[in-house]
């Protein structure tokens, strides 16, 4: 191989390591952010079939509280029917997963049995977090804003 295919070949391998980092960089490393999912987030919009729905408060009242110990309690408010599911968290740090397993309800079942969600975390701060999931067999992006302590008093 020529020195001059050797160089091209080992510049565009950087470029795309490069690249590749930069868009993985956000949570790519989860060490230490699994801390920022503690506390009580509500659903604020949902992407599915193409187009994004903003979740209005009034119409579908969704919070999910993650506590010490990987427990975490989920209320929804939708249509006069009020649930809430109890389970496990736990964060696949190395593939950015957040699985929420062990979920029962405790308030208003509506299915025997309510299945594990598997959540690809896409971003992850303070503010607020959005990942992905297979929904009835389609994907789901959802985006979830932190209560701040003072207001879910």
């Amino acid at each position: 191989m020529s020195p001059d295919r050797v160089f091209k070949f080992l510049s565009l391998l950087l470029f795309w390591l490069f690249i590749n980092q930069a868009n993985a960089q956000d949570i790519a490393n989860m060490r230490g952010k699994r801390c920022l999912l503690k506390g009580k987030w509500q659903l604020v919009s949902t992407f599915s079939l193409g187009a994004d729905h903003t979740v209005a408060k009034d119409e579908y009242d969704g919070t999910i509280q993650f506590l010490c110990c990987h427990k975490y309690v989920e209320e929804v408010n939708y249509e006069s029917n009020h649930w809430i599911i109890t389970g496990k968290w736990k964060i696949y740090r190395h593939k950015t997963t957040l699985l929420l397993t062990h979920r029962q309800y405790t308030l208003g079942e509506l299915e025997k049995n309510p299945a594990d969600i598997t959540f690809e975390l896409i971003k992850l701060d303070k503010a607020n977090w959005t990942a992905s999931s297979i929904a009835k067999g389609a994907m789901v992006k959802v985006t979830y804003q932190k209560i701040p302590k003072k207001a879910s008093k």
